[in-house]
């Protein structure tokens, strides 16, 4: 019967490979006097003043005690000063007794195998040992298992083993072989080395031996303050401390009331992987209502602050576009609030949604794109060098200076920068269309870039005045200039397209 089991008599009660640790006690099985309880199924020699046996340390229940060489003592701040006491045991060896008659002998009788002792004749016609008695190696006697009566004056025949409270058993730091027939050395670190399972016994009944090391089973978890393999209670199980409540890959921990779950607050996930609840941003989460930061959503798993808001000092802040009442609302510099809604004041651009910067002229020093588009369409921020005798601005490598300006490619006209068009190369507008020295001579005539009348192309970006120029136009002093002045306006109207 195990530890708190209902029982008759003493022989009854066994725990965790030590024959003298339980007893029956009005009908149930508990801790023998001198022993104390580890967690629900154990009990353990307790050593309560120097020279009582121990194992390990927390055998010895004194103040400053650990356990040297299986005897408890102080301990020395200095470790070469350990104060030691070794029990006085005396481990008798066997005698061998020079007989005829052995285990396995031919019989007809009883009689014939009592000279062996504790033998009888079985139906076969040979002797053998009675229960829980085994033949010596050299099978002239039946020797008593560990866990069987005995007295002090008797012969011990197993190695490190000792007659204790009428009753055969092991020595301390050695443990009782399954069969009963044998003291094993005890493994006394957990994952330190060991051959058989019952050499882990100091770790409790779910330790076991897995690759020459002491570990504990699926069925429970190592706490390390009790060098125990704890039962584990799983989720909606009944326990009776926060220890007993273990999940394998479980993220964070149970607690105890009354069955296994997560803290006050907290519920578990769909998983049934770790407890979630009212959490911080960056914490996980599978809904909106985990994430306990006023304006953070659940998003991928995360909480993080809501669209139009930022975070700043584990706050999220109202932002550009976000929903707003007043001014003070707005975190952002330099941002107001506009129908409800924050939006950055004039002449200024949001860069993001927790920056507002002022608007940048072309030409003018700048840190951001926007800052230029929002004056210039199609403007950017970049370096620029000025070349001479022309508006254009073209890329350089100077990391410092940046100004806005139109991009490669692009040239600045009515106050915007528009695609570069070479003459005869298609357009949409006449702003497209590019002239290297006077962009009035150059319009965008049937969806094609083309010189003014009056003029004719030199290359791809310059147009010329037409040798025969003054063949198109009225002759004779101031008729003549305004014929012309005219002539091209109303070329100009009729053949453009200004944007």
């Amino acid at each position: 019967m195990g530890l708190l089991e209902k029982c008759t008599r003493n022989i009854d009660c066994y725990v965790n490979a030590d024959f003298e640790a339980s007893t029956c006690n009005e009908g149930i099985c508990k801790c023998s006097p001198g022993f104390y309880q580890r967690e629900y199924r154990t009990c353990r020699r307790e050593g309560k003043a120097v020279g009582d046996e121990c194992t390990i340390d927390i055998d010895c229940t004194f103040d400053n005690a650990t356990c040297n060489e299986f005897v408890c003592a102080v301990r020395s701040e200095d470790p070469d000063k350990t104060i030691e006491l070794l029990p006085d045991v005396t481990i008798l060896t066997e005698e061998i007794l020079d007989i005829r008659t052995r285990v396995g002998s031919n019989c007809t009788t009883n009689e014939k195998c009592r000279e062996i002792g504790n033998a009888i004749c079985d139906p076969t016609g040979t002797c053998r040992c009675d229960r829980a008695y085994f033949a010596s190696n050299t099978d002239t006697k039946c020797i008593p298992e560990l866990g069987e009566p005995c007295h002090n004056d008797n012969v011990s025949h197993i190695e490190k083993s000792i007659c204790r409270e009428e009753r055969w058993s092991c020595v301390s730091g050695t443990v009782a072989s399954k069969d009963n027939r044998e003291c094993l050395d005890v493994t006394r670190e957990y994952m330190g080395n060991c051959h058989l399972d019952e050499q882990c016994y100091i770790f409790g009944p779910d330790a076991i031996c897995s690759n020459g090391t002491c570990i504990c089973n699926e069925n429970s978890h190592y706490v390390e303050s009790e060098l125990f393999c704890w039962g584990n209670r799983g989720l909606d199980e009944t326990c009776k401390q926060d220890r007993d409540c273990y999940v394998q890959d479980f993220k964070g921990n149970l607690t105890c009331n009354s069955t296994c779950g997560c803290p006050d607050g907290m519920r578990v996930n769909q998983n049934s992987t770790i407890c979630i609840g009212p959490t911080e941003l960056g914490g996980f989460c599978e809904m909106k209502s985990d994430c306990a930061t006023p304006n953070s959503v659940c998003e991928g798993e995360e909480c993080k602050c809501a669209e139009n808001y930022y975070e700043s000092d584990k706050r999220c802040l109202a932002g550009i576009n976000a929903k707003c009442t007043s001014n003070i609302y707005c975190a952002p510099e330099n941002a107001v609030c506009i129908s409800q809604k924050c939006f950055c004041k004039p002449n200024y651009v949001n860069v993001s949604v927790s920056s507002c910067m002022p608007v940048t002229l072309f030409g003018q020093p700048c840190l951001f794109d926007v800052q230029c588009s929002a004056v210039t369409t199609g403007a950017i921020c970049t370096t620029i060098e000025k070349k001479k005798d022309t508006e254009d601005l073209m890329e350089f490598t100077d990391p410092e200076i940046k100004v806005c300006a139109c991009k490669k490619g692009d040239h600045y006209r009515f106050e915007k920068c528009f695609k570069k068009r070479l003459l005869d190369e298609t357009c949409t507008n006449v702003g497209e269309c590019y002239e290297s020295c006077d962009q009035t001579r150059v319009v965008c005539r049937n969806e094609k870039c083309s010189c003014i009348w009056g003029y004719k192309k030199s290359n791809d970006s310059v147009c010329v005045e037409h040798p025969q120029a003054s063949k198109f136009f009225f002759t004779g002093g101031a008729t003549n200039v305004v014929s012309i002045g005219l002539f091209s306006i109303i070329s100009f109207i009729f053949s453009s397209k200004l944007f």
